[in-house]
């Protein structure tokens, strides 16, 4: 398996561009796959620069409904015939909320309303081909992040907090065991990895790869989450003796850097452009 790193906000070569958003290409045994698009059609020029035929694609996986994760929708339609696998909660209806400020977050409805046929929605954990799930029931037995909390959602014409049953993870069965993949762990990263654990009672988890949403309000690199509680994850993770993890996106250079001293070798940050073979 080889993973690019399509979009981040922070570059690990000099040829990309960046943006606040994920999107990363897998290329698995015949499979081409894109997880994410970022905020716009960043992704497909980052792939074009880095030799990832996004007009190859096989499917895409849109993780939750976030602007920063389906913001580039419109120029993956445009540029393939492929279908998008998301899950059947996705909503362009999402709020961020500072006190008296909100700030439209969601994808764009039209673009998803223009490309209904496009789209293949999932509401329980499903096989898209073999060895390839998408995971939906996803425990919430630890916390979730705590910059949740200034997310949320409409509902009968006023804001509610986020539920996040928009939200799904992608599970590879690898060679050697599991590789999970998560957009921004707004169910909380550990849940996550429980989750693909219990699903697959047999196989190691033998990577995780994704944002775990240690940020907290998106202002001057504020993180949400105490070094105390990433810590604690870190601790946790290691318990699961997962061997790599490679980090991006909203757990922030702030909070990769708490949770590397923490967990040691093994877990990396891979900005846009970069290249990992697991």
């Amino acid at each position: 398996m080889k993973i690019t790193v399509l979009v981040d906000h922070e570059a690990s070569s000099d040829s990309v561009d960046t943006e606040w958003g994920a999107s990363i290409h897998i290329r698995w045994r015949a499979h081409s796959i894109l997880f994410d698009m970022g905020t716009s059609g960043l992704f497909a020029d980052n792939a074009r620069i880095l030799g990832v035929p996004i007009e190859d694609v096989n499917f895409a996986v849109v993780s939750h409904s976030h602007l920063d994760h389906g913001g580039g929708l419109a120029r993956f339609f445009s540029e393939t015939n492929a279908p998008v696998w998301a899950r059947a909660g996705m909503t362009p209806d999402l709020f961020m909320k500072l006190g008296p400020i909100r700030k439209r977050v969601g994808i764009d409805a039209d673009v998803v309303g223009d490309n209904a046929d496009r789209f293949r929605f999932v509401d329980r954990d499903t096989e898209v081909v073999p060895g390839v799930h998408l995971l939906t029931a996803i425990s919430n037995e630890q916390p979730a992040p705590r910059g949740n909390r200034v997310l949320m959602r409409g509902e009968g014409g006023r804001l509610v907090p986020d539920d996040f049953s928009h939200e799904l993870a992608l599970v590879i069965e690898d060679d050697g065991g599991l590789v999970v993949f998560t957009g921004c762990s707004h169910h909380g990263v550990l849940n996550i990895v429980e989750s693909a654990r219990r699903a697959f009672p047999d196989s190691p988890v033998k990577a995780l790869v994704g944002g775990f949403h240690f940020m907290g309000i998106p202002i001057a690199g504020l993180l949400g989450e105490s070094s105390a509680a990433i810590e604690d994850v870190a601790g946790r993770l290691g318990a699961m003796a997962i061997p790599q993890i490679i980090t991006m996106h909203c757990t922030t250079r702030k909070g990769y850097e708490t949770l590397q001293r923490a967990y040691g070798p093994g877990i990396t940050y891979a900005g846009a452009g970069a290249s990992v073979e697991l």
